[in-house]
């Protein structure tokens, strides 16, 4: 909140004002920013009700529901699985970080590996499959050492999915 005023003095208000931008990237935003603009017009004419019900729409909305559920299941039960495999509370709570942890990292390689590979689809469903086994396998496993590990691989699934299937959904939606 204290940097607002210094923004709204200090920056540009178009692409055709930044002077740090050299002229290509001044015209190379400028032309994308018209065309999204036209793109939208374009979509602002549909119907709510059309775009909601779009299989596309409904495909995105499973998949992040999803991946969404499973890491709020996670976060909210985990540490009382944790807990209950006979660790103590200190034990439980960093037991807990590890996961979370392993997952910040993968989401940030897992995005980089798709980002260079181009591809979207197959850096979802790989993640969530094996995110799905992770999870399930937790409810037969009684080591606290096993758990931990299929914890990582259950969290480290539905948060790696996160760049990929943002940049996924401009291709599906658009």
């Amino acid at each position: 909140m204290l940097l607002a005023p210094i923004c709204l003095v200090w920056l540009d208000d178009r692409p055709e004002e930044a002077k740090w931008l050299t002229q290509r990237e001044r015209d190379w935003l400028s032309g994308r920013l018209h065309q999204e603009r036209a793109d939208a017009t374009t979509l602002a004419r549909g119907s709510i009700w059309r775009a909601l019900f779009n299989k596309r729409v409904l495909t995105l909305t499973l998949i992040w529901s999803g991946a969404s559920t499973a890491s709020a299941g996670l976060a909210l039960w985990q540490p009382q699985l944790i807990r209950s495999l006979g660790a103590s509370t200190l034990q439980t709570g960093l037991l807990n970080a590890i996961p979370f942890l392993l997952s910040g990292a993968a989401t940030i390689l897992w995005g980089i590996r798709s980002d260079k590979a181009a591809e979207r689809m197959w850096h979802i469903a790989v993640p969530m499959g094996i995110s799905a086994v992770g999870i399930i396998m937790c409810a037969f496993s009684a080591s606290l050492s096993v758990t931990i590990i299929l914890l990582c691989v259950g969290l480290i699934g539905t948060q790696a999915i996160r760049g990929p299937f943002w940049a996924f959904r401009h291709r599906i939606a658009g």
